[in-house]
């Protein structure tokens, strides 16, 4: 008994080790995306917190998206990577379950485009987000 409980123990943090380094990770990514796209702390939570309405998505924090899905390999040279985004998605142990959705999502997500790129990857991220409570 004392067995199980240590193994199941051992999972538990294991998930929550790969959980707490896909925060740092993105994290990290974030803070150089800041430098990069002029988009201050403040206005990208702002952003997110604020139901990601279309009057706070200003220019610097749609460059602040696009720089986060380049560097996670999503998005190159203005089209989406499917396989990278699937990678991503599936890697999440919320949405191990739902290839099916991820799928879906992505299909009806890879063609939007806006008038940069930085549009892009905010029309991207909008159509994703539309689709996360299918996931």
């Amino acid at each position: 008994m004392k067995f199980l409980y240590i193994c199941v123990v051992a999972v538990i943090m294991g998930v929550a080790q790969v959980q707490c380094d896909m925060k740092e990770d993105m994290h990290k990514l974030s803070q150089a995306c800041v430098t990069e796209s002029h988009a201050t702390d403040e206005e990208i939570t702002n952003y997110f917190k604020n139901g990601m309405k279309d009057e706070d998505a200003k220019d610097n924090v749609k460059c602040h998206m696009k720089c986060m899905m380049e560097k996670q390999g999503h998005l190159k040279n203005g089209a989406v990577d499917e396989e990278a985004v699937k990678k991503t998605l599936q890697s999440i142990p919320a949405l191990k379950d739902h290839q099916d959705e991820i799928n879906k999502a992505i299909a009806d997500c890879k063609s939007k485009k806006g008038a940069n790129d930085c549009d892009t990857a905010y029309q991207i991220t909008k159509c994703m987000a539309a689709h996360k409570s299918a996931m």
